[in-house]
């Protein structure tokens, strides 16, 4: 959530919470408002400026991490040129919508991983899976206090697993793996 840092602020510009916040040997000129915009959404903004140049990467991230908490996602937008309105050539600007989720972000409560038990339902033929699954000690046919639990990948195509080879291996349960990111 944004938060003004009071002992910086100076008095107002253009009716807007206004602070200068000094960094290393600059002082930087910050502009910060909550507006909702004609679709609902209500963004929280900060801009930051400079007199004779472009804010650096290290001072926004120190503006960030002053006006906001750690966890929350700031973006910086780049508009299509045609849309491009340019007030202050030295300033650059930071926003995070507080009442939409970002089209990226998923609730990680539908991210469940669902185990299979291997003794009832074989993983597909193909693939990488995840899976648990005990290594037999002195080829007991149950675990033993010195059997071993592990998570690892698991490449069924060439059966074998990711990290390295095991001898009486039982594998207990299995999970795909999600798809990994392709391009458009």
């Amino acid at each position: 959530m944004l938060r003004f840092p009071e002992h910086y602020r100076v008095q107002s510009v253009l009716g807007l919470n206004t602070f200068l916040v000094p960094f290393n040997t600059a002082k930087l000129a910050v502009l910060a408002s909550i507006d909702t915009d004609d679709n609902g959404i209500t963004w929280e903004h900060v801009s930051v400026s400079l007199k004779h140049r472009i804010p650096t990467w290290q001072e926004l991230k120190f503006i960030k991490m002053l006006f906001w908490d750690p966890e929350d996602e700031v973006l910086q937008f780049f508009p299509p040129q045609s849309e491009y309105i340019n007030f202050h050539k030295n300033c650059l600007h930071l926003w995070r919508p507080i009442n939409v989720d970002l089209p990226w972000k998923k609730n990680m409560s539908e991210t469940k991983t669902v185990w299979h038990k291997y003794s009832s339902e074989r993983p597909p033929k193909t693939g990488h899976f995840l899976i648990t699954a005990y290594k037999y000690v002195d080829g007991r046919n149950r675990p033993s206090g010195d059997a071993q639990v592990r998570t690892d990948l698991y490449d069924k195509e060439v059966e074998c697993f990711m990290s390295e080879a095991y001898d009486g291996l039982f594998v207990r349960a299995w999970a795909e793996l999600p798809e990994p990111y392709k391009p458009d």
